[in-house]
């Protein structure tokens, strides 16, 4: 994210919250320190916060990631059919096969907090 990002991002949040905090340069202030804060987050938090849990036995400690959370975390939107196939996908917003997106979804992919690294079928991804 670079600076000018930062401060529009900041500033966005500043006028949502004007109101309640009434003084303009302390919303920008918190703002700017909560998007500060955000871009320090491990990626651990990042996805606790999104609502993922931690998994621990023994050594091994990692946070599964569901297939709902694909795009947030992966950048995979899919659309389905009623039947649940896959109707269309997107990787970052580029077009993908169905069957790469099925393979995708399918897969068990986790993040490994002792490594740092998402892992899907014991190989890393990313």
């Amino acid at each position: 994210m670079t600076k000018s990002e930062i401060f529009k991002t900041a500033h966005e949040i500043a006028k949502s919250t004007n109101a309640v905090v009434g003084c303009y340069q302390i919303a920008f202030s918190l703002a700017l320190k909560s998007v500060y804060a955000s871009l320090t987050q491990t990626m651990e938090e990042k996805l606790i916060d999104m609502g993922m849990h931690v998994w621990e036995k023994g050594d091994y400690r990692r946070i599964y990631i569901k297939a709902e959370h694909y795009e947030a975390v992966f950048g995979l939107k899919t659309q389905h059919y009623k039947t649940g196939n896959i109707k269309s996908a997107m990787l970052n917003g580029q077009e993908i096969s169905n069957s790469k997106a099925y393979k995708l979804c399918s897969t068990a992919s986790y993040f490994d907090c002792n490594t740092q690294q998402f892992v899907s079928n014991m190989t890393p991804i990313i």
